[in-house]
């Protein structure tokens, strides 16, 4: 029993932990997203569209590099493939912020520090690297 303890103190401690290590762009935008609706106190059923909406979002881009799954929304990207080299990691941050913009547009200058803080992360000059500026298109 009290190992079970500790190792749900310690899960529990990994989720709410600033300092916990990155798994990945997707992930850090979902974590962007939950403190944004937690912020704005959006209810249960707006926050999950909200969800699915931003998700699909980020499904879409990345794939529409790796082309590896049917798109979602086709209609969207429409027919036009990705630029050759673009930044798998760039487009999901891409996607995810322009979903939240619109849908929770209070948050905006929370997203625009999340995005910068990204694109910094993903590119060694300061978020302008081919890659990467081929994948926010």
């Amino acid at each position: 029993m009290r190992y079970r303890l500790v190792v749900a103190v310690i899960a529990l401690g990994a989720l709410v932990s600033p300092h916990v290590a990155a798994a990945d762009v997707a992930t850090d935008w979902n974590r962007t997203m939950v403190s944004a609706l937690l912020a704005t106190h959006t209810a249960p059923q707006p926050g999950t569209r909200i969800g699915a909406i931003v998700q699909s979002s980020v499904f879409d881009a990345v794939n529409g590099i790796a082309q590896r799954y049917t798109q979602l929304h086709p209609e969207v990207l429409g027919n036009a493939d990705a630029p050759r080299g673009a930044s798998k990691q760039a487009a999901a941050a891409g996607a995810a912020y322009t979903a939240l913009v619109a849908l929770l547009p209070s948050q905006q200058a929370a997203f625009d520090a999340r995005l910068a803080s990204t694109l910094n992360a993903l590119s060694d000059d300061d978020g302008t690297g081919p890659a990467v500026t081929r994948g926010l298109m």
